[in-house]
């Protein structure tokens, strides 16, 4: 078997992705050579062939580096395929209105309504729900929901359902009232 040169390497290279400069190029050809030729003949033919199952994106490594690291030996896998929906109501209570929030720690989707997910989201932050069960997250929801209540109670409701002015807005409102009668009477 003929052992490929350089050169066919690089006119197999494809080009990667700089979004900073937002081209695509092939850099450090000088790079690349030099690792090239400290490579086997063997790893030279890995190499070249390898080079068709490189996904070419901004996440790519040069050249270079795919020469150096020897990535033509990494094990190319599919990601795992997230499970079927099942259900269209929220996992917690009854209501329709839901969205997808994550997976838990089983793999099985996790459907919050709105106020479900603003009692998880006072609790867990906006965090994954990857690390907890289906279980926990109901009773994190209770928690939230629980904290959400006493906070509406704790907070004081304005008077006679007029909005609650600072002193300093009173005074500005009072300044302004004044102008517009000193304004009329000229």
């Amino acid at each position: 078997m003929k052992i490929p040169d350089f050169k066919e390497f690089w006119t197999k290279w494809k080009p990667r992705y700089h979004r900073n400069i937002n081209r695509w190029i092939k850099a450090d050809k000088k790079g690349a050579k030099k690792e090239w030729d400290k490579l086997s003949d063997k790893s030279k033919i890995a190499a070249l062939a390898g080079v068709d199952l490189v996904e070419k994106n901004e996440f790519t490594p040069d050249a270079r580096k795919y020469l150096k690291w020897e990535r033509w030996t990494d094990e190319i896998t599919e990601p795992p395929k997230p499970p079927p929906i099942q259900s269209a109501r929220c996992s917690v209570c009854p209501k329709k209105h839901y969205y997808l929030r994550g997976y838990d720690k089983t793999g099985k989707p996790v459907f919050l309504c709105r106020d479900c997910d603003k009692a998880l989201t006072c609790i867990i932050g906006r965090g994954l729900v990857a690390h907890l069960t289906l279980a926990e997250i109901e009773i994190k929801v209770g928690e939230g929901k629980a904290k959400l209540a006493d906070a509406k109670r704790s907070t004081p409701k304005p008077k006679d359902e007029q909005l609650v002015r600072s002193d300093k807005q009173q005074a500005t409102l009072a300044a302004i009232d004044k102008l517009k009668d000193n304004f009329g009477k000229g």
